[in-house]
């Protein structure tokens, strides 16, 4: 009994290391894709602020700069918050497309278009 136990164990423990190497090995694979997503981002960073420096140092009255400098804020922020959001998508459903491939448990991801609506939550069990 005790000769069955380890040998289960040990193969238990192979195979742990094995999906352990194989989830590693995924990782790696998904560096440059994460390196790439941040790449773009920071080049939207810089952009933004690129183009602040230049409004601040025109000659224009500061009263003029400002709507510039609010609306170049606005748009710069609001690209990289939709850089950052389309990025994240896109690392969910790489890492959803290796962990089916491995025949792990998929990621899920609670968002509100899969969550009942409040006219849901109240019908009745009988409908």
């Amino acid at each position: 009994l005790l000769t069955t136990i380890r040998s289960r164990s040990d193969d238990a423990t192979s195979r742990a290391h094995q999906l352990a190497q194989s989830v590693l090995a995924e990782l790696d694979k998904l560096s440059p894709l994460v390196s790439a997503l941040t790449t773009k981002t920071s080049s939207k960073l810089r952009e933004t602020s690129t183009s602040l420096r230049t409004i601040l140092a025109s000659s224009e009255p500061i009263t003029d700069k400002l709507p510039k400098v609010r609306t170049t804020i606005s748009e710069g922020v609001k690209d990289v918050v939709e850089d950052i959001v389309h990025n994240v998508h896109e690392l969910v459903e790489e890492i959803r497309s290796v962990s089916s491939s491995k025949n792990v448990s998929p990621l899920s991801t609670p968002t509100t278009e899969n969550a009942p609506s409040h006219e849901e939550k109240e019908k009745p069990a009988a409908e």
